[in-house]
């Protein structure tokens, strides 16, 4: 993994689009029920599981754009540090809601982490990697060097675009 698709929209379309698969997941299969929970509140939990993820995408999209901007690149060691750190942030933002007052949760950290969050994480990361990879391949990084090649071979400019030069064209152009 040479580059990243560092841009926030399209980072946001892929928490999205996690967030939609959560909801769904969560609603349609309720992969926790245990015969006690209603419709309203598969509702509420699938809603809440969806919003932080989207939530918690956003911010490892930030956190990453700025790193990637800071290191200029990027290798499969700091892929796996951002899908861990999306799962740390999912964890910490699930625990929250599960214990609020919306949903009031009876499992303390451990129990949640254990009993819920593992299987969570086992469904969740495959698609994350997919997501990821493809971003890249569906949305591609905009190439931000202007190239120019002269006649010879070796004759070769490369410019970035942001520090590049700008004319303007008079009557002679």
């Amino acid at each position: 993994m040479k580059q990243l698709n560092i841009s926030i929209k399209h980072n946001l379309i892929i928490g999205l689009f996690f967030s939609l698969w959560i909801f769904i997941f969560a609603f349609i299969i309720k992969p926790f029920d245990d015969g006690t929970i209603n419709f309203r509140a598969w509702f509420f939990i699938s809603f809440g599981f969806s919003i932080m993820a989207f939530l918690c995408y956003g911010v490892l999209a930030i956190i990453q754009k700025i790193f990637y901007k800071r290191i200029r690149k990027w290798n499969i060691s700091l892929e796996i540090a951002a899908i861990l750190l999306f799962h740390i942030l999912y964890l910490i933002g699930v625990f929250a809601f599960y214990k609020s007052p919306i949903l009031n949760g009876g499992y303390n950290f451990s129990e949640f982490f254990s009993v819920i969050f593992i299987k969570v994480a086992l469904i969740l990361t495959p698609v994350i990697i997919l997501a990821r990879r493809y971003l890249i391949k569906l949305i591609p990084v905009k190439d931000d060097i202007l190239v120019f090649r002269g006649e010879n071979r070796l004759d070769i400019l490369k410019i970035k675009k942001r520090f590049g030069l700008h004319f303007k064209c008079s009557k002679l152009c």
